[in-house]
C-alpha cells in the first residue's frame, strides 16, 4: 500500500494522548526529509566532496511506526501483500496503546535498516510512503512492518514474546551511511541507551534523468 507521508498520522487514542504524541509525526517527517536529502546529496553530480550529515531520533521513529501501524488497522484499512490480507494479521493493539500511553512512552519495536534488496524499492527517490507487513507463516502472525520512505525500507520488528529476529540483522543502528559515486551522506540515529555503535552502508549509483538511484547495501557492526 502506498500513501503520502502526511497521510500517515494515526488517531487511535483519546484526544489528550493524540495531542501528546503528535510530535512523533514531526519526527517521522524529519526522517523522511533527511533520507531524501541524503540520497540527493550522495548521487547529485558535483565537484564538491563534502559529506552531508544530519540527525534523526531512532526512538521517536519506532514510536511513530507503532502509532501508524495501529492507526492503519484501527481505520479499517485493508490491502493485500502477496497471499496475505493485512486485516487477517492484527497488530497487538492493546499492547501498543499501553506502551504509547506509558510515561514515558516505550517502544515495542526495534528498527532495522535491511540489507535485503526485497525490503527496498528497485528505484529510490519516490515521494510516496509504502507499507509492507511481514508475516511469519509458521506462527501465523504479523512480526514486523516495513515502511518505505523515499523507496528505502525501514523495517520495524515487533518485540513480542516468541518473535524471532534474523541473526544477521543490525538492530537500532547508530549511523546510516548513504554512499554515492563521489561523495556520501551520514544520518546519525540517536538512542537513549549506551551500547557499541553500528553502521549500515547503503551504496547508490548516480541518478539519471530516466532512472532513479539503484542501490546495494552492506552493514558493519
Amino acid at each position: 500500500m502506498a500513501t503520502s507521508a502526511d497521510a500517515l498520522t494515526s488517531k487511535i487514542l483519546c484526544q489528550r494522548h493524540n495531542s501528546a504524541l503528535s510530535p512523533l509525526d514531526a519526527h517521522a517527517q524529519r526522517a523522511f526529509l533527511a533520507l531524501e536529502a541524503a540520497q540527493m546529496h550522495a548521487t547529485k553530480a558535483s565537484l564538491s566532496r563534502k559529506r552531508f550529515s544530519t540527525l534523526i531520533s531512532g526512538e521517536a521513529l519506532e514510536l511513530w511506526a507503532m502509532k501508524t501501524l495501529a492507526g492503519l488497522y484501527a481505520t479499517g484499512m485493508d490491502f493485500k501483500v502477496g497471499p496475505y490480507r493485512f486485516r487477517d494479521y492484527p497488530p497487538p493493539m492493546a499492547n501498543i496503546a499501553d506502551a504509547l500511553t506509558a510515561i514515558p512512552p516505550r517502544s515495542l519495536m526495534r528498527l532495522e535498516v535491511p540489507t535485503d534488496a526485497d525490503a527496498h524499492e528497485a528505484s529510490l527517490g519516490r515521494s510516496a510512503v509504502s507499507t509492507l507487513p511481514v508475516i511469519d507463516e509458521d506462527q501465523g502472525r504479523l512480526v514486523a512492518v516495513i515502511f518505505r520512505l523515499q523507496g528505502l525500507g525501514l523495517k520495524f520488528h515487533l518485540d513480542d514474546e516468541g518473535a524471532s529476529t534474523p541473526s544477521d540483522a543490525v538492530l537500532r543502528p547508530h549511523m546510516i551511511d548513504v554512499v554515492g559515486p563521489n561523495r556520501s551522506s551520514r544520518i546519525y540515529v540517536s538512542w537513549g541507551e549506551a551500547r557499541p555503535g553500528q553502521i549500515v552502508f547503503l551504496k547508490l549509483k548516480p541518478a539519471t534523468p530516466r532512472q532513479k538511484d539503484t542501490w546495494r547495501a552492506s552493514q558493519k557492526g
